[in-house]
């Protein structure tokens, strides 16, 4: 039996797909399969705009898209004083423009998480990604993940609740003021000599740092080439 679909694409094309259906079975036995680990769920995170399953299923990767939001998060910021290291904890109330997360997976263990920004929801390969100006993150935008955050990811039940959880777990988590901030990635309205500085110009600009002259770090095929190897 074959049924037609209509596929919206990314590039803002239409597909008439044609699907030929194998087999219908019933609704417990398909949740028994899924239990029994046959075949790879279709059930993806909540964003997800791509996604890469590999060697029957032990490497997985997802790249999940986010709609600009207010983020809180958590500076942990060190001191050095004559009695010793001192270490302070500052709020702050961040708005965050459209976010690329890519999630990658070695079996049911995440690996590592990415993180680009863009000006609006991707459409293209060749759409432009942004430099998210903030610590704990490299300039690949690879998420330094401390032992605490990755424990907690891997504790889920599946790999899907692990990608969720390793977004939320991502601004969760304490930003440290140990790196320097580069200039290549922090635009020139936010730049301070620390994030700091960087994280307070950042907040008072209010919603109004959506419009920021974000950093231009790659495209989104070269970002999610990267993830997919």
């Amino acid at each position: 039996m074959q049924e037609r679909e209509i596929v919206i694409n990314p590039d803002e094309t239409v597909s008439v797909v044609r699907r030929e259906v194998i087999k219908t079975i019933s609704l417990p036995e398909y949740l028994d399969t899924l239990r029994a680990g046959e075949f790879i769920t279709p059930i993806l995170p909540y964003g997800t705009i791509q996604a890469m399953f590999k060697s029957g299923g032990l490497r997985k990767a997802f790249v999940i898209q986010v709609e600009p939001l207010q983020q809180e998060i958590t500076l942990e910021a060190h001191e050095s004083t004559p009695n010793g290291r001192t270490t302070g904890y500052r709020k702050f109330k961040l708005w965050i423009p459209w976010a690329i997360y890519g999630v990658k997976f070695a079996g049911n263990t995440c690996e590592n998480v990415w993180v680009r920004f863009a000006r609006t929801r991707i459409l293209k390969p060749d759409d432009t990604l942004y430099y998210p100006p903030m610590s704990n993150i490299s300039l690949d935008g690879k998420v330094c993940m401390g032992n605490s955050i990755g424990e907690v990811i891997n504790k889920e039940k599946t790999v899907e609740d692990k990608a969720v959880v390793a977004v939320h777990d991502f601004w969760a988590s304490s930003f440290v003021d140990d790196s320097t901030p580069d200039e290549k990635a922090i635009p020139d309205l936010i730049w301070g000599r620390d994030f700091l500085h960087i994280y307070e110009r950042w907040e008072d600009l209010g919603e109004k740092a959506l419009m920021m002259r974000w950093k231009e770090a790659e495209t989104y095929e070269t970002y999610t080439k990267r993830l997919f190897t």
